[in-house]
């Protein structure tokens, strides 16, 4: 990914938000869960991240959840693209 592109855009099932965000757990909820008109949305891969993190820090966020737990799909996101950087397709590593 170059500096220009973003990153992809996590979208998240009603269940997801549940089961993996903990939605409905009130302070344990993930602070980077948003809704909008298209449903469920993970943004911690934004811009608004550090904005979100800050705001944890200094209390002035009600969910207090940082996300990265088993099944979120922004850990699996950023897991891949490490993955991937770390080690690049045979195919790229023999072009000349």
């Amino acid at each position: 990914m170059d500096d220009n592109d973003s990153p992809p855009e996590i979208r998240l099932t009603n269940e997801e938000a549940v089961n993996v965000c903990r939605l409905e757990q009130k302070e344990k909820c993930c602070a980077f869960l948003t809704f909008d008109v298209a449903g469920f949305a993970c943004i911690k891969n934004t811009n608004l991240c550090d904005v979100i993190l800050d705001r944890i820090k200094n209390g002035k966020m009600y969910p207090k959840g940082e996300g990265g737990w088993e099944g979120c799909l922004w850990k699996k996101q950023c897991d891949d693209m490490v993955s991937s950087e770390t080690n690049p397709d045979i195919s790229d590593a023999t072009k000349e």
